[in-house]
């Protein structure tokens, strides 16, 4: 007869619940409105220099353009003067020159003036 072993004897475990392996679905997208703030007037070398990145500059919308910010790694995206699309990686890029005053804070932005997002993995 074998001898007894006096460890204890582990339960079986139950598989994994399916929701519990499978990781949420996420996109690129826009996390938070952040509202527009200032830009530098830098045409040509004169004036203020840019507080962003420019990414592109064709016509589309705040969720395309996060998406391309996102890609270049940028934490922020703005947009500017209507088609615009603008990244940066730290607050302090968008905040240089101050929250905008003008009454009218479209999506993608106006002149001189960016509309920031904060951009990130969105759920779906």
């Amino acid at each position: 007869m074998p001898p007894s072993s006096s460890a204890p004897r582990a339960a079986p475990s139950s598989p994994p619940s399916p929701s519990a392996s499978r990781a949420t679905p996420s996109a690129p997208g826009i996390v938070e409105d952040l509202g527009c703030w200032n830009d530098g007037n830098d045409f040509e070398g004169q004036g203020k220099p840019r507080t962003l990145v420019r990414i592109d500059k064709t016509n589309q919308t705040p969720q395309e353009c996060a998406i391309k910010a996102l890609a270049a790694g940028n934490t922020f995206m703005a947009m500017q003067n209507g088609e615009e699309c603008y990244g940066g990686k730290a607050t302090a890029d968008y905040k240089k020159y101050g929250k905008s005053t003008a009454v009218n804070c479209p999506a993608k932005g106006d002149g001189w003036i960016n509309h920031v997002y904060k951009i990130g993995q969105v759920p779906l």
